[in-house]
């Protein structure tokens, strides 16, 4: 399996044609399989983010926000609907775990370094913590979107840094900082608005605990 990825990781740094080699070339198990397509949607939301950083949105989920909002007025039950809106998102936060870069991973100092190993690039690794942020960020809206709807008193609707990933807000702001996303487009040059400007040391950020992964079925945490 460690030579199978480590020639897959070589080879999606080429031209496809590589990569198409080696997979033709090797003895794939299903696990290998399950790895290798983890670690390919990481890598194309790499690829997806540095080419519009400002612009990039998380993969669609299995139905759109539209045909939530009327299924839930018609009263489906709340969690597949949940699932089904983030499923996008949420497989790609999935995907980051397995490599030490997941949003509670991300929210501690330089917890981009966790997937030195899988991306040695400092670049590509702060482009996916910003990926992995956005991603925790939909999720969580995803989820206060569809419980705000059977709410009817707006004072008591929930946040979206309420839900589960917690406080991702925070968590796109600081990738975006470390990528200099949040400089004034009007400021930058024509030609630079969609290149992000990689820190070469992102500034130390403070350490916050951790928060549990799985939510549970209390929407209301």
């Amino acid at each position: 399996m460690a030579w199978f990825m480590d020639k897959a990781r070589e080879a999606v740094q080429r031209p496809a044609e590589s990569l198409l080699g080696v997979l033709q070339a090797a003895e794939v198990s299903w696990d290998d399989a399950d790895a290798l397509r983890d670690y390919l949607l990481l890598r194309g939301e790499i690829s997806r983010h540095k080419q519009d950083p400002y612009g990039y949105t998380p993969p669609k989920g299995a139905i759109d926000r539209i045909d939530a909002e009327q299924a839930t007025r018609k009263g489906a039950s709340r969690w597949p609907l949940i699932d089904a809106l983030r499923s996008g998102a949420h497989r790609v936060v999935d995907a980051a775990y397995d490599y030490g870069m997941g949003p509670e991973d991300l929210a501690k100092s330089n917890g981009h370094e966790n997937g030195r190993q899988w991306f040695p690039a400092l670049a590509d690794r702060l482009h996916l913590a910003a990926v992995v942020a956005k991603c925790a960020r939909f999720c969580a809206y995803a989820e206060a979107f569809i419980c705000n709807l059977t709410i009817a008193d707006r004072s008591k609707h929930y946040a979206t840094d309420q839900m589960w990933p917690q406080n991702s807000s925070e968590l796109v702001e600081r990738y975006n900082r470390h990528l200099g996303l949040d400089l004034p487009q009007h400021v930058q040059p024509v030609h630079e608005r969609k290149t992000a400007v990689v820190e070469e040391t992102p500034k130390p950020v403070a350490e916050e605990k951790s928060r549990s992964r799985d939510h549970g079925d209390d929407w209301g945490h």
